[in-house]
C-alpha cells in the first residue's frame, strides 16, 4: 500500500469502505481479523496508555487493564464487530478466512511472512500495526527453561541454549522461519540486510522492533491470556458490557495471583 492507514481510526474507515465495495448480502466477507486476540488486545492497551500489569514494591503483580484507557480499547474492539468489519468469535479461523480471500487484513505472527510468501493465490502485503496514541507492539514468543538440579545437565543445557542464541545462529533461524531476531546486533548481519532489501514484508516486520515492549512475566500469564480471550469472545457475542467484562477479567486474574 502506498499510503497505509496509521491509526486505528484510519484503519477502521478503510475497512468500512472495503465492506461497501466487497461485502454485501450473501457474501462471506469481513475486512479484518486476528489469529491471536489476547496478543493484539494487549498491544492496543499499551498504545492507548494502559498498562497490563504493575509490580508493587512487595514484588506482587497486579492486573490493571480495566481503567478508562482500557475501556476505550474494548469499546473500539466491539465496534469492529458491530460494524461487520470483524467476525464475532471467529479468531481460530482467521487464517483460513484470510487465505481463502474472505478477509482483507489479518494481524498475525511474522512467521507467516516466510510460510505464506509465494504460496497464496493473491499478492501478499504487510503494513505496520495501526495504533491509538502511540506505536507499540507486544513482544511474543517462547522461552527456554532449564528444569534440572543436575550440575552436568545444567552445564550441557546452557551450552545448547548459548549455541542457539548466538547472533549468527539466531539470524539464520530468523531468516529460515520469519520470526524476528533476539539480538539488535543481528540487524547488521549481511544476510539479514540482504533479506530486508529484497523482501518489503520482512522490512515492515523488522521496523516494528523499534517500538515493541515486554511486560513483567509472572506465573499466571497463561491464565491472563485465557481470561482476556474469554472476555473478548463474550464481548463480541454481546454477552456483557465492556466495563463489566473488563472488571471480571481483572478480578479473576487477581484471584488466581493471590491464590498462587
Amino acid at each position: 500500500m502506498t499510503n497505509p492507514p496509521k491509526t486505528w481510526q484510519e484503519f477502521y474507515d478503510l475497512c468500512a469502505d472495503l465492506l461497501v465495495k466487497l461485502g454485501g448480502e450473501g457474501k462471506d466477507f469481513t475486512a479484518f481479523d486476528v489469529s491471536d486476540a489476547p496478543w493484539l488486545f494487549k498491544s492496543m492497551l499499551k498504545q492507548n496508555g494502559c498498562e497490563i500489569v504493575v509490580q508493587g514494591e512487595d514484588g506482587k503483580i497486579k492486573p490493571v487493564y480495566n481503567d478508562a484507557a482500557a475501556l476505550e480499547v474494548t469499546d473500539f474492539w466491539y465496534s469492529l464487530v458491530t460494524s461487520g468489519i470483524m467476525a464475532a468469535g471467529e479468531h481460530d479461523n482467521a487464517e483460513n478466512r484470510f487465505l481463502s480471500g474472505n478477509c482483507a487484513f489479518i494481524a498475525a505472527t511474522s512467521n507467516r511472512i516466510s510460510r505464506w510468501r509465494g504460496a497464496t493465490e493473491f499478492e501478499l502485503g504487510a503494513i505496520e500495526m495501526p495504533y491509538f496514541k502511540n506505536q507499540s507492539l507486544a513482544l511474543g514468543g517462547n522461552v527456554m527453561v532449564i528444569l534440572t538440579d543436575d550440575p552436568q545437565k545444567v552445564e550441557a543445557a546452557w551450552e545448547y541454549v548459548s549455541y542457539l542464541t548466538t547472533a549468527e545462529n539466531n539470524a539464520d533461524f530468523a531468516l529460515s522461519t520469519g520470526y524476528l531476531p533476539i539480538r539488535k546486533s543481528e540487524l547488521n548481519n549481511p544476510d539479514i540486510q540482504k533479506a530486508l532489501s529484497e523482501n518489503a514484508l520482512y522490512s515492515i516486520a523488522f521496523k516494528q522492533l523499534d517500538y515493541t515492549f515486554a511486560y513483567t512475566h509472572f506465573e499466571q500469564m497463561g491464565t491472563m491470556d485465557s481470561l482476556i480471550r474469554n472476555m473478548l469472545n463474550k464481548l463480541e457475542k454481546n454477552r456483557g458490557t465492556s466495563q463489566a467484562l473488563l472488571d471480571k477479567a481483572v478480578k479473576d486474574l487477581q484471584s488466581e495471583i493471590d491464590e498462587g
